[in-house]
Order: structure tokens, then sequence, then C-alpha cells
């Protein structure tokens, strides 16, 4: 039988002047894209960040990138996730992409950490409903339940990781995007992520 493709990049290129400072804004309104269109433009520049790649993840695929510090890894997963479009080539998406990739993207710090589950839920495409449904879930798993009122600016960058793997992980996602930022959790909350990982694998295969 042959497997639905996800997510499928043809001769994508990414050039150095593309890596600059993006707002919080360009980032809240662009990281969840599902689809990119290719951008027809001439420049006179031979730094790539990505140059020429192709390939095609196909339905339950679980796909790691390795490589050097300044590899490109993180811009990668950036460029799949929407934040940066393609200056040549095209990328398809086919499916709801939830990611844990800029720490802190999407979060309001004036809010408190339950507003910010809503917030961020609804910027992956869950309806309000189903986040009120799993809100005790989140909490619980997240390990914020005696902060989760508490605005976000006054969490560490361990409990902001926390909620937003928690929100991004509760559903079963169709595209999961996850940048290594686990250093940043407790050894407590890494265990538990870490099983929460190997279970979506499990069911990615199912």
């Amino acid at each position: 039988m042959n497997k639905k493709t996800m997510m499928k990049f043809e001769d994508v290129s990414l050039v150095l002047e593309v890596e600059k400072s993006f707002s919080t804004g360009d980032l809240i309104k662009n990281i969840f894209a599902t689809a990119m269109k290719t951008k027809k433009k001439q420049l006179n520049v031979s730094n790539y960040i990505l140059n020429g790649l192709s390939l095609e993840a196909f339905e339950g695929d679980v796909i790691g990138l390795t490589g050097s510090n300044g590899a490109g890894k993180s811009t990668l997963l950036r460029t799949m996730a929407g934040v940066y479009a393609p200056d040549f080539g095209k990328i398809t998406i086919h499916g709801k992409v939830s990611s844990v990739i800029d720490l802190g993207a999407g979060i309001d710090y004036t809010l408190s950490g339950k507003e910010n589950i809503v917030r961020l839920g609804l910027m992956r495409g869950f309806s309000k409903s189903s986040l009120l449904e799993k809100m005790d879930k989140i909490i619980e798993f997240s390990g914020l339940e005696d902060s989760i009122y508490h605005p976000v600016r006054v969490y560490s960058s361990g409990m902001v990781l926390r909620l937003m793997f928690s929100v991004a992980t509760e559903f079963k996602p169709e595209i999961l995007l996850i940048d290594e930022m686990f250093g940043v959790g407790d050894a407590d909350f890494q265990a538990k992520a870490q099983e929460r990982m190997e279970k979506l694998i499990e069911d990615s295969s199912l």
C-alpha cells in the first residue's frame, strides 16, 4: 500500500540574505503555515543556507537531522514550519503542522499559562472546545499546576518549553517538528517528553 506524502521539497534553496532577524509578529504569522509558494526572483549571491534540497516525507516517517553547528538543521526545520519561504524551489505540505522550534514563538508573555495554552492551540488549528476539553491533561503533563494562572513573563525557559511541548503533543499531530531544545527542561520532564515522543513514533507506524 502506498503511503501518503506529507511533505515534499523540490529543489529548494534559501540564501544567506534571508537568514536575518524576524520580528515576533513575523514568526507568529508564518510558523504554522501549511504550504509555501515558489519565489521567483534573481539573487546575485553565492552563500546558500539550503541549496537545491529535494526530499519527500511520507505518513509514518520518523526523520532525524544530524550535522555540526551551523549546518542548517534549525533553518531547515523553520523552513518546514513556514517561518522561512524558499527563494527557489517548491515546498508542498499535506497535513497540519505542529512545532516546537523557536522557544517562546507564539507566546504572549503578558497572558497566563492557561491563556497561552488556548492561544497556542488555536494557532495550531485546534478548536477552542477541544482545547478546553484537554486543558486539564495539558496542564498536568506540563507540571505547571502551581504556576498556570501566573503570567508567562515570570516563567523560566524550561517552564515555557514545558508549556509549548505539552500543547504541541497532546493532540496527535499530523506533522510534528521539534528542534533540539530539551536541554532547558528538567530531568523529570525530559523523561516524560521522551516517553511521549516514543509513543507518538509508535503510533505513527500503525
